[in-house]
Parts: structure tokens; sequence; C-alpha cells
């Protein structure tokens, strides 16, 4: 992941900026302190019933072996920017951070569910840390530093060790893992920017792709001491974040070949390949249950991501059009069986999207964030899509997490457990940041708590 200036013109088209995701974090909070808040989407403001049936929690850490109860539960980051998680419904709420001195981002809970990890900034510096799924929880520091501030976070598949990027002074970005329970020592394990990644299954490795395309990029397997397999399986094309399939037959990335850009499926057990011509940057992401490769482009050759979604097999390389639309982000549900994605309510904003780059006020009449998306769900074998809600995203959301949501679709999950039910952060009336649930039974969203950003457990 890193801070591109060829991803998401669409972001000045809407006159907020493209600022990079991979910046200090102070840069981060000033870029969405900038930004105006709005009015709600169309919603339900009715308050949630709480559920007298709360879900208990077990102290500490828990074993994935562990056969307790399904977590379903949300965190996320309230007005004063500490930790909180909730059930579904609004029950059962807890505090995890009273910090006078540090404001969290982008918590991520761990693959158990009974522990959530954060990014941070303080007065003077930023950090990693972990804590449980408890009320006055013991806050852990997994790493601190007052000039490398951490950017972006993500769980091992194993719950183990966490990934993390931080800055780094020579080479922009420095890729971290410590170990979960806060033993790790030295954690910069390499180099690199922008950088992405997707773990293995069992933990023990990541599939890399780092670096702009040309020579210095990178495209390779690391192990968790840092060890990259000799050479690049093939020269990065224009993408971001590489993928496994849920079994780890199947990789997946952008590639360059005759000067055409290609989205590769490489077979690593027969040893072939599939592949599908694109234009400009390709955004990719695997099923969780089938050897199904969700993916967007753009129609024209430009520097942007988001186009039609489209369906490839990873078999036969057969595509098929899932929406025509532009699509600027999709989020597979956990059962495989539907893809949730973001796009325009209309197309009355695509010439503006499509213009060339200009500079941060080239565009005032899109300084108020009039940019407002819809939420459909497509089902992947009956091909109906569904309008679930239409809203106005929260700087933060639009800025931060939208242009890398294929890194952020591996480690943050928007989905609930049951594939039932998405959570959103949004602008509600008085142009404050409000968590919504938006349930895939036909009842009307409804708001959850203020917040800025929220994440499923995925158990």
């Amino acid at each position: 992941m890193g801070r591109q200036k060829q991803f998401w013109l669409w972001l000045i088209g809407c006159g907020v900026g493209l600022i990079g995701l991979f910046v200090c974090m102070g840069v981060i909070v000033a870029a969405a302190a900038t930004l105006y808040f709005i009015q709600q989407p169309v919603v339900d403001n009715r308050t949630p019933v709480p559920n007298p049936a709360l879900v208990t929690i077990p102290d500490g850490p828990m074993t994935l072996t562990d056969a307790a109860a399904p977590v379903n539960r949300i965190v996320y980051i309230n007005p004063n920017g500490q930790i909180v998680t909730v059930a579904p419904d609004g029950s059962a709420s807890r505090q995890l951070t009273r910090e006078t001195d540090l404001r969290f981002l982008f918590p991520a809970w761990s693959p158990n569910g009974r522990q959530v990890a954060a990014i941070a900034s303080g007065r003077r510096d930023g950090g990693v840390f972990i804590l449980n799924d408890q009320a006055n929880s013991l806050l852990v520091e997994l790493y601190r530093s007052p000039t490398n501030f951490p950017i972006y976070l993500y769980w091992s598949p194993t719950g183990q060790q966490i990934s993390f990027l931080a800055n780094h002074p020579q080479d922009g970005l420095g890729f971290h893992l410590v170990n979960s329970d806060g033993s790790s020592q030295d954690s910069l394990r390499a180099t690199g920017s922008p950088f992405y990644w997707d773990w293995l299954g069992d933990g023990l490795k990541l599939f890399i792709h780092s670096g702009h395309t040309g020579e210095g990029s990178r495209l390779t397997f690391m192990d968790i001491n840092g060890q990259s397999e000799a050479g690049n399986l093939a020269e990065p094309g224009f993408f971001q974040s590489p993928g496994l399939s849920a079994s780890g037959r199947y990789l997946a990335y952008g590639t360059i070949s005759s000067g055409q850009r290609q989205l590769i499926i490489a077979d690593q057990v027969e040893g072939d390949q599939v592949f599908a011509q694109h234009q400009g940057q390709v955004a990719l992401s695997w099923s969780p249950a089938a050897e199904q490769l969700a993916f967007t482009s753009p129609l024209n050759r430009s520097d942007l991501a988001f186009g039609p979604l489209r369906l490839m097999d990873a078999a036969t390389g057969d595509v098929s059009l899932l929406d025509n639309g532009p699509v600027f982000a999709f989020f597979w549900s956990p059962n495989g069986q539907a893809l949730a994605y973001l796009t325009l309510p209309s197309q009355r904003l695509e010439d503006e999207l499509y213009a060339p780059e200009k500079g941060l006020l080239a565009r005032p009449q899109f300084q108020h964030n009039e940019l407002q998306l819809e939420l459909r769900v497509v089902h992947i074998t009956t091909g109906q899509r569904r309008v679930l809600l239409q809203f106005r995203p929260t700087p933060l959301f639009l800025n931060q997490f939208l242009p890398y949501f294929d890194q952020y679709a591996l480690s943050h999950r928007l989905w609930s457990p049951e594939s039932d039910a998405l959570v959103l952060p949004m602008l509600n009336e008085s142009r404050q940041p409000h968590i919504m649930v938006i349930r895939l039974d036909g009842t009307l969203p409804y708001p959850l708590a203020e917040g800025s950003m929220a994440f499923w457990s995925r158990q």
C-alpha cells in the first residue's frame, strides 16, 4: 500500500483531494479534519431496542481451536477517538480505551474475535496497540515511534502475529511484524513504497507486491523473517493488492506483457495461467468460498481502478459482467454468495470523475462533499442485484479507506459473520459521522452509534 499519484482521481473531482493513506498519522488526522460534514442519507433514525440476551465474552485471548459461541460484535471509533465494541443490536456496549493522549484509528478484530488491534497517534508519537474485548482491558503496546508512524495493520491468519506498515525515513514505508503477545523485539522485515500483501493460510509466508511498475518493484513470496524468494513471479503491472484464493492454489495479480496490461490468475499446482486484458488500474479480490475472482478496471486507459464489476473463473478464465459501474469498491460476503459494492446513484458525475487531473481547488462545486454513493448487493449465482441505500460517506471512509479497499478487504470486515448485514460509517443530517447497520432482509437501516469507522468481527 502507499501514496500514489495515479490513484483515485475521483477524489480530486469530488474536491477532497488525493491524500495517500500511507503518510504519517498526523497527516491522516489533518486530512480528515479539513473535510466538511454534510446531510444524512435517507435511513430510519430509530433507536435500536437492546436485546436482553447479552452475549458473554470470555476475558483474555482465546485460541483458534476454542469452540465458544460466535462473537458477532462490531468495533468502532467514537467521536473522542476511543475504541468501543458493541453487539449488532446496540446492546452490550463496551468502551475499551479511555486514553487522554491517544486517538485510535482502523481497529481490526483478531481472527478469533476476542481481541482488537489498532493504530493510534499521540501528541508526539504513534503506535500499534492490542487489547481484549472486555471492559477496562489492559492496553498492550506492540510498537511505538516518535518518527515512523504506523498507518495500517493486518492480523496473521493464526492470530499469532500482526503485520503493519509504518513510515520509513529512506524507503517511504517499512513493513513490520510483531507477535500479538507483545514479545517481539526487532519488527522491521522489509521496505518499499507502496507495499501490499496477502497472508498464506499457515501464517508463515506472505504474497507481497511493493514498488511501482518497473525497476525496483517486487512481486514475490516472503517468509515471516523477511526472507524473499529470488526474483519476481512476473513483472508487476498496474494493480495494488495481490491475492491468494481461499484454497491457496491460485494467485492473482496484474502484470505487463508485450506492452499489454493483464490480470493474471496463476495455478500453483498445474502451472497454468489464465488472463484478462485491462485498462488503467485493476483492483481484485478473491471469493472466500470458491475459486472466483472479482475485479474492476476502467473502460479506457487512465490512472483509475474503478469501472465495471466483473467475475473471473480461475479454472477456465471465463469472465462475466456483474455491474457496468462505475464501481468504486466491492466486498465479498463471508459465505461467498454475494458481493456488496459502491457505485453512483446516477451517471451525472461521470464526466467529472474521468476529467483530467487538476489542483485541489479546481472544482469548487464539489467542495462541500456533494458526492453520494449507492450501496448495492449482487448475488453471484443468480446475478440478481439489489439497491440497499444511498448515503454520503464520511471523509475518512471516502478519502482513506475506499482508495485502498482491496487491501482493507483482507484485514477489516464490513460484512456480518452470517453474511446478512453490513456496517458502514456515514454522515447524518447534522453533518456528523454515524455508524449504520444495513440488513439484507429488507428492514430499514438503523444507527448504531456516533463514530468515524466500524468493522465487524470475523466470527
